[in-house]
């Protein structure tokens, strides 16, 4: 998708979360790591934003990757991308961290 998002998972993505209709997941997608081309879709992705509350994070840049530090307590999820795409030794900056706490109903949080 050469994209980067964060989406919590319900039972029901059309019921609000509640303890019938619980976050039983997260989903975390990080961008390409190469690949020059956006997806195509940042407009169509970024206007369907409000219908989909569930979609904590997203983010359209290609030329990046995720970093996953799990533990006990938490899963911890840093996004990056490359300052430029045509630049093999390019520098990489961290765009958004989240993180899932162990045991937490809340799914992800900004970290």
């Amino acid at each position: 998708m050469h994209s980067s998002w964060v989406a919590d998972l319900k039972l029901d993505f059309n019921k609000d979360v509640s303890a019938s209709n619980p976050i039983v997941g997260t989903e975390f997608t990080g961008t390409s790591i190469s690949s020059v081309l956006s997806s195509g879709w940042n407009t169509t992705y970024q206007n369907a934003r409000s219908s989909n509350p569930h979609v904590k994070y997203y983010d359209g840049r290609p030329g990046g990757y995720v970093r996953c530090d799990l533990n006990a307590n938490n899963w911890h999820s840093d996004f990056f991308v490359a300052n430029s795409l045509r630049q093999s030794q390019s520098p990489m900056t961290k765009i958004a961290s989240w993180v899932v706490e162990s045991g937490s109903p809340n799914g992800a949080v900004r970290g």
